[in-house]
């Protein structure tokens, strides 16, 4: 156990806790590890195939907003998955969690899910207590133990504030928590919810393009800032505490998909390690990623790096603590195929490749490292069945061994000193 594994923060009110209460926060607790698992991709991971003994919550996706009348909301299913369907599907996932002892929650909305500004109706003054309450009634109906309020688009954070403590007088048990921006740029004005959530879970894995000043290319999930870029779990960290959120509330975002750069204007150049765009702002004339999220899995990385013996070197940034493969030189890409299946069905499309970004036993066990070290709250990743090669999830089993050897029990001490990277 770590010497401070029973230290305790605490913010006063007249300390910088800006909702107006005392929050105790106390390391020691079993770190979270919450895959994401949307009903776009339960049919690549069924709930028997889940590996329960490396997760502590599993974030089922996703359900939508609906109104019901004027001034009464509710959730439901997409409508392309069916009801019906949908409630049957996710009751073998709840059932199979708590078997396991493990959490299962649902992803409500998600990015386009806020059509006709929605979210803010829902959550008006007037509407947000029976909005509330019908969130409740519906997921306990079915087994839930708690909501994931992903609201992305045009955010009303204090419609989705009020949301949060409502749903936390409604539902007093519930495991609640807040998706939050990459940057960290929303802290302030969702710090008022901190007494109402579970955690709040900053997206840290979004694949960053030049879109001014960034210095590229830049890795999924970077631990520390470089240069002028936002997009790092120090740099949203900070940004929490200085709302006077601490790190334990946070759980920081890990991408289960990586990020492949390569040629896409023809020119022969690509870049072959990160961070390392030019005046211009390109890197190699590059600006920005072929493909990711839904692409770039460690099952296509596994493929493709057996297709292709010795085109790629493993590499490890020690000042950066990434994990990345290249070609020889920027003048060198490599011609890879089903980049494009998932995304468009289209699997005769080949890409040439120079870089490809994905996360390594090593580099989970230092993310791991850096969460002991700065006391947050664990990791959640986008998504699950992204993370499968056949019948293993590397990423996971990569910091499985050291979290859960003894087994799993909540709420207690575990062994962050055994943490190498």
């Amino acid at each position: 156990m770590r010497k401070d594994a029973l230290l305790l923060l605490v913010l006063a009110a007249s300390g910088g806790a800006p909702w107006g209460g005392t929050v105790v926060a106390a390391q020691g607790e079993t770190p979270w590890v919450t895959p994401y698992h949307p009903c776009y991709q339960w049919n690549e991971v069924a709930a028997g195939e889940v590996p329960w003994a490396l997760i502590t919550h599993l974030n089922l996706g996703y359900m939508l907003l609906e109104q019901v009348s004027p001034t009464e909301y509710t959730i439901t299913p997409p409508d392309w998955y069916g009801a019906q369907a949908w409630f049957a599907d996710a009751a073998s996932y709840v059932t199979a969690g708590h078997q396991a002892g493990r959490k299962v929650g649902c992803m409500l909305g998600g990015e386009g899910s806020n059509p006709g500004n929605i979210w803010s109706s829902a959550t008006s003054p007037e509407n947000v207590a029976l909005f509330a309450s019908n969130i409740a009634a519906v997921l306990q109906a079915h087994g839930f133990d708690g909501v994931d309020l992903d609201w992305e688009d045009d955010v009303d954070y204090a419609g989705l504030v009020r949301l949060a403590q409502q749903l936390r007088s409604t539902w007093p048990g519930a495991v609640i928590t807040i998706p939050t921006s990459f940057v960290g740029e929303d802290a302030a004005d969702l710090a008022p919810a901190a007494a109402a959530v579970d955690a709040f879970m900053p997206m840290t894995y979004i694949a960053v393009p030049q879109w001014g000043g960034w210095i590229l290319p830049s890795p999924l999930t970077p631990l520390y800032i470089v240069g002028a870029n936002s997009n790092s779990v120090d740099w949203v960290r900070q940004s929490w505490l200085a709302a006077g959120v601490p790190a334990s509330m946070l759980v920081m975002g890990v991408g289960g998909f990586g990020l492949v750069w390569g040629d896409t204007d023809g020119d022969g150049l690509a870049p072959i390690a990160p961070y390392t765009s030019g005046g211009d702002g390109s890197a190699a004339g590059e600006w920005g990623g072929i493909v990711s999220d839904n692409a770039v899995t460690q099952a296509w990385l596994s493929e493709t790096l057996a297709e292709h013996p010795g085109a790629f070197v493993a590499a490890w940034d020690e000042a950066e603590e990434i994990s990345y493969w290249h070609t020889s030189a920027e003048t060198v890409q490599v011609t890879v195929d089903d980049l494009y299946c998932v995304l468009w069905g289209n699997c005769d499309a080949t890409a040439e490749v120079s870089l490809i970004f994905y996360e390594t036993p090593q580099a989970m066990r230092t993310k791991l490292a850096y969460i002991g070290q700065h006391g947050m709250k664990g990791m959640m990743f986008w998504t699950l069945s992204q993370m499968r090669d056949g019948a293993s999830f590397p990423m996971l089993e990569a910091i499985g061994g050291t979290l859960f050897a003894d087994g799993f029990e909540s709420g207690t001490t575990e062994r962050w000193s055994d943490v190498v990277p």
